[in-house]
């Protein structure tokens, strides 16, 4: 007996030394709308998504990232080049690259940093597309890909980032969601699947393919590991469950995402 009491003790303090020594959840990743948008004659099927982040009280214990400089990134894959859209030659890029057309901008194209342009301070602010923030420095994010009349098979797919800006350039990720749309060779039109990037790639992750995309985009930024900056600690945002506007369809695409929700550290987000 008291060699298993000695032994309960121990793995007490193995788990508390774990949980001591893991990764933080600091806030959330929150979808307010993700859903299909039907083509139309002058466009394509896609997708509409508005998202935004909160921090939690535990936001405020940690010194690595401040809310004032909280940003979106986000990188843009598509299968086939698009229009007004993609690079030439195609690749993943920064969306938006400065100037890429972008109906619906303040400016009409994207302006020179590599943040996500379309952010706002408000639900409804983003639902409207009013008071944008172009430096995304808005809590809420929209956007609304399209693929090209006709245009099929292709693939959308997103990864967007919170980041916070750190000295000289670089950035540090914080939170991640991966989503988009698909239309196959028969015309058929799907949501992929909303995924969080799993706290160990938060934290850990290489990112890159976004600094690959930086380096062509935006060459003056980088994105290290949050571990170069947060040696000790390291701090995540979660994927938020499912808000109930997002319907019976999306709720269960979230369900699915969250029993893949670990996403491996050399994966090149």
């Amino acid at each position: 007996m008291k060699h298993f009491k000695s032994f309960a003790i121990f793995i007490a303090m193995a788990i508390a030394g774990s949980a001591a020594a893991g990764y933080v959840n600091v806030g959330k990743i929150v979808v307010d709308k993700y859903e299909l948008s039907s083509g139309t004659r002058t466009k394509g099927p896609g997708a509409n998504m508005i998202m935004h982040w909160e921090t939690n009280a535990a936001f405020a214990d940690q010194m690595c990232f401040t809310e004032p400089n909280l940003r979106w990134l986000q990188l843009l894959s598509c299968s086939d080049a698009v229009g007004g859209v993609t690079p030439r030659p195609n690749r993943p890029f920064i969306d938006l690259r400065e100037g890429q057309i972008a109906p619906g901008h303040p400016d009409g194209v994207g302006d020179g940093l590599p943040f996500y342009d379309f952010s706002y301070p408000s639900l409804g602010d983003a639902q409207g597309n009013t008071n944008i923030k172009i430096n995304g420095s808005g809590k809420y994010m929209r956007d609304d890909p399209r693929a090209q009349v006709g245009q099929y098979p292709i693939n959308f797919s997103f990864i967007t980032l919170v980041v916070g800006i750190m000295p000289d350039n670089q950035l540090a990720a914080l939170g991640g969601v991966k989503w988009g749309f698909d239309v196959d060779k028969d015309g058929k039109h799907t949501l992929l699947t909303l995924e969080a990037l799993s706290a160990e790639t938060i934290a850990l992750g290489r990112f890159t393919n976004f600094n690959q995309a930086l380096k062509q985009d935006f060459k003056d930024w980088v994105l290290p590991s949050q571990k170069t900056f947060c040696p000790d600690t390291q701090y995540y945002f979660d994927l938020a469950p499912e808000p109930s506007s997002l319907g019976g369809f999306t709720a269960f695409l979230l369900s699915v995402a969250r029993g893949r929700r670990r996403v491996g550290l050399a994966e090149a987000a």
